[in-house]
């Protein structure tokens, strides 16, 4: 399945995104709610069942690339378990979609919101001095670097060079031993 490129040209993600896909859609369906995250774009769509007669609610994701200089997208919806995680949580909440796979990926959804929370607490409780594990070191924290590294040396190294060190390899739970 490939990605659908529009032929008109944007500024911006925003822009392409609010132009292109807050509209267009069958007539029924409603944008209940809507969040955009960097290329991704989390919509809540309800329609009513034809069949049944009541209003369903279900989650739509976008995945938004920018190719030669034109938008497109690729979407799914939540039945299909797709590998993008990040909906917040007041849209996963009004999701009616019962489907098991469509459960099962909101869970999936909330499992990643968490962990990204005490990952962000961890490295904001960081002090430096501290001596935490990665991958391969243990390593001693100077300072936050940039949003996703931090500067600091390793415990072994006589001369304490320093490098920067991504958080997402420091096993908080078997660091903070104070030097």
């Amino acid at each position: 399945m490939g990605v659908l490129l529009t032929g008109s040209s944007y500024k911006n993600v925003k822009e392409y995104f609010h132009a292109e896909l807050l509209n267009g859609f069958a007539e029924g369906v409603i944008v209940e709610d809507f969040s955009l995250k960097a290329d991704r774009a989390f919509l809540l769509l309800s329609y009513t069942d034809k069949k049944t007669n009541e209003v369903k609610k279900s989650i739509y994701i976008y995945k938004i690339v920018k190719w030669e200089g034109r938008f497109g997208y690729k979407s799914f919806d939540e039945e299909s378990m797709p590998y993008t995680y990040g909906c917040p949580e007041r849209i996963l909440k009004k999701s009616t979609n019962m489907n098991e796979k469509a459960i099962e990926w909101r869970e999936l959804n909330r499992k990643s919101l968490k962990n990204k929370k005490e990952l962000k607490n961890n490295i904001l409780s960081m002090k430096a001095g501290n001596v935490y594990k990665t991958n391969n070191h243990e390593v001693v924290f100077l300072y936050h670097y940039t949003a996703s590294r931090f500067a600091g040396y390793k415990l072994d190294d006589p001369k304490k060079e320093i490098f920067s060190f991504k958080y997402e390899f420091v096993k908080f739970e078997e660091s903070s031993v104070v030097v």
